[in-house]
């Protein structure tokens, strides 16, 4: 299996890498291209929230994945490409602890650093297509915060009291991001499971996941091979949990989303939303 490589294509600015990202998937773009932008004018987070960053404060980066598998396993990418980032960045904050909140983000000092949106496309052959979307709060000053996220979300200055080059941010990322993602080839999630639960920030805590219907709550008991979240509930019963928004804590705390199917996703920046 050839070592993936990657083809950057950088621009000054664009509405949403992603939408870039899905458009150029859709022309045939080769698997290892990736959109990057200084900043982005129509990127969305969670629930539809609309981000607009200055440029140098994150980075904002798209890449195309052409994954032989499953949907069911290609729906476990955002969680490698959680791997691959808490890995790139762990080396540049060695007094800080960076993990992995399920199923798409990083936290540092359980603050949100990161965030992944997937989207995939699947065809008659299956998975056509994944879009791996990726925003990393680099240099964003906690006055440039939105209210409602400031007391939740960090970036790399705020955690490190330095600033950073975003092509070198990019540069670690996307190298952790093709070992981690040349390790799922070969070996699925499961092959990443150790290291996954070595930065597992809901491990052993108590959770509440919102879904379509009811929240349920109970403690996390790791990740499933199959990405799923497991969930152990007061009566003792294991349940494996494949969406929903996490929340740590009977009062909650910063979201997440899961991979979504289609392609009618955004890209987005502050509080490292996608």
């Amino acid at each position: 299996m050839a070592r993936m490589k990657w083809h950057v294509i950088s621009l000054d600015s664009t509405a949403s890498t992603n939408a870039d990202a899905v458009r150029l998937a859709g022309e045939g773009a080769a698997e290892g291209t990736v959109v990057v932008a200084r900043t982005q004018t129509a990127g969305r987070g969670r629930q539809g929230r609309r981000w607009v960053s200055r440029p140098g404060a994150g980075l904002y980066f798209s890449a195309i994945l052409r994954p032989h598998a499953e949907p069911e396993a290609a729906a476990t990418l955002p969680l490698v490409a959680g791997l691959a980032v808490a890995e790139a960045v762990a080396p540049l904050l060695p007094s800080r602890e960076v993990k992995i909140k399920w199923p798409n983000d990083v936290l540092v000092g359980g603050r949100k650093l990161a965030g992944i949106l997937c989207e995939m496309q699947t065809g008659e052959s299956g998975v056509a297509h994944v879009v791996v979307g990726i925003g990393v709060n680099v240099n964003l000053a906690e006055s440039e915060l939105p209210p409602e996220v400031a007391a939740v979300a960090t970036s790399l200055s705020q955690a490190a009291g330095r600033a950073f080059a975003l092509d070198a941010v990019l540069d670690a990322v996307l190298g952790s991001l093709g070992d981690a993602y040349d390790a799922w080839r070969r070996g699925g999630l499961a092959a990443l499971l150790p290291r996954i639960g070595a930065r597992d920030a809901l491990r052993g805590r108590h959770v509440r996941i919102g879904l379509v219907g009811e929240p349920v709550e109970g403690v996390a008991d790791g990740i499933a091979p199959s990405g799923a979240l497991l969930l152990r509930k007061p009566d003792g019963a294991v349940e494996a949990l494949f969406s929903g928004e996490a929340h740590i804590g009977v009062n909650g705390g910063a979201d997440a989303s899961p991979c979504r199917t289609g392609s009618h996703a955004g890209g987005s920046a502050q509080a490292a939303d996608r």
